[in-house]
């Protein structure tokens, strides 16, 4: 904007043309609400576990090697691929979770024939 003079060093921030305004950037970027995407990754392990029942072993196998894939990743300066291996960890955390809590389940359940919960004095 030739011409124009900032009389405040706020207002030569918001003219100048090539800065991004603030509002521009999407309020669910990867940036801004990280905990979304990796909140989102965990419950699709979750369900993924729910859906495919995988064993305990390989959901487990899977997040040490994406585990150890963010590692390298992140020494090689790959961010993105970095990013996506956390988001498998992720996954794989939670399907590992749903498969220790399955396997942890009676099959009868948790509760007693009178419907109260059960002594630990047995």
């Amino acid at each position: 904007m030739p011409g124009v003079v900032a009389t405040t060093p706020a207002q030569s921030i918001c003219m100048n043309p090539n800065m991004r305004h603030p509002s521009a950037y999407s309020n669910l970027s990867p940036r801004r609400q990280p905990f979304i995407f990796l909140t989102s990754a965990f419950v699709a392990g979750i369900l993924l576990d729910q859906w495919l029942s995988p064993p305990f072993g390989l959901t487990t196998l899977l997040l040490v090697v994406s585990m150890g894939g963010v590692i390298v990743f992140y020494r090689t300066a790959q961010s993105t691929k970095a990013a996506v291996s956390i988001l498998a960890g992720f996954v794989a955390a939670g399907a590992s979770i749903s498969a220790a809590g399955r396997g942890s389940l009676r099959s009868d359940g948790p509760e007693t024939d009178d419907g109260g919960w059960p002594d630990k004095r047995d």
